[in-house]
């Protein structure tokens, strides 16, 4: 349901996490970066939650999704150790999406 401005929470939320995002990239002063790393941690830790709440386990693309995430997650890890596994990340990464995506079709 669209708030009467007419956007959603999770329109809001996302601008809200890519906001704080490109801020922490714009911010000179290192006290204020980790500030706003902080504030993006303590959102992320939200929508944790809310989804945790929201979403039943149960659904197997639920399962389907965690395991992709998961996957996605790893990836990214060894991309950040060794360049050359950028394209494996992105690969999992858009796996993961659609997985994710297949789940939210499904709510």
């Amino acid at each position: 349901m669209a708030t009467t401005a007419g956007t959603t929470l999770g329109a809001q939320l996302t601008k809200f996490m890519r906001q704080l995002a490109d801020q922490v990239d714009v911010t000179k002063s290192a006290g204020d970066r980790e500030k706003l790393r902080k504030l993006h941690r303590k959102a992320a830790r939200q929508l944790q939650e809310l989804i945790d709440k929201t979403v039943p386990p149960a659904l197997a693309e639920y399962e389907t999704a965690t395991e992709a995430l998961d996957a996605a997650n790893e990836a990214l890890k060894k991309s950040q150790k060794d360049i050359g596994k950028v394209a494996d990340a992105i690969t999992m990464a858009g796996r993961a999406l659609s997985a994710l995506a297949k789940l939210v079709a499904l709510l």
